[in-house]
């Protein structure tokens, strides 16, 4: 496991953030290198305990730059941990955490951590809601559910309210919901998908209860 993390780690560094996200190698998201890692992470963790029922994997491909710069975190070992962690996030309160605890060891982080961690969260959300693949396009974000059959209709028409002047749907093989980000910057998109993911996949009715 000790080596799977350094090769996982060593990719992360080269590309520039591991990828939750997307074709662009440094300084963007590379898909092998951050999917890799999160496979590693949750195959460590869930060894030997029951497993919950399985939800979809998202894919994430978003441009933008997320990853632990040297300047912020200069230890390997240490972004060993941190990127472990972040890997980890199910919920707000686990980003509320990390946040915290980077702000405490390390002072405010950088812009492509904040991104790294929001990113982190957007894909575990997206996965509770039953989309697969969050991919940006030129003008647009799209998020594709796996199976339309299982999507809670009622929830997800709340949830378009929180989006609703630059969200359309579309039911073509697959349903989708499109974000147009036409004037929007690509981490202040990130953050209102955030917003649309946790009423969409039930967080929102889970804290309020």
């Amino acid at each position: 496991m000790g080596s799977g993390f350094k090769i996982a780690l060593r990719d992360l560094e080269i590309r520039g953030a591991g990828n939750m996200l997307g074709g662009e190698q440094h300084g963007h998201i590379a898909q092998i290198g951050y999917e890799l890692y999160c496979r590693l992470v949750k195959e460590a963790v869930s060894e030997g305990m029951e497993q919950p029922e399985k939800r979809p994997e998202t894919i994430v491909e978003i441009k933008t730059d997320a990853y632990i710069s040297e300047d912020y975190i200069r230890s390997e070992a240490q972004k060993v941990n941190v990127y472990k962690r972040i890997a980890a996030i199910e919920e707000d309160g686990d980003r509320e955490d990390i946040l915290e605890e980077l702000i405490d060891r390390y002072g405010g982080p950088p812009q492509c951590v904040v991104n790294l961690i929001n990113i982190a969260y957007m894909k575990a959300l997206a996965s509770r809601a039953g989309i697969t693949h969050i991919i940006q396009r030129p003008d647009a974000i799209i998020m594709r559910f796996g199976v339309s059959s299982g999507v809670d209709f009622e929830r997800l028409t709340r949830a378009l309210e929180v989006i609703k002047k630059r969200a359309s749907v579309s039911a073509g093989d697959k349903l989708a919901v499109i974000y147009r980000t036409l004037g929007v910057d690509t981490a202040d998109a990130a953050v209102q998908i955030i917003k649309f993911l946790k009423s969409a996949s039930g967080e929102e009715e889970e804290r309020a209860g």
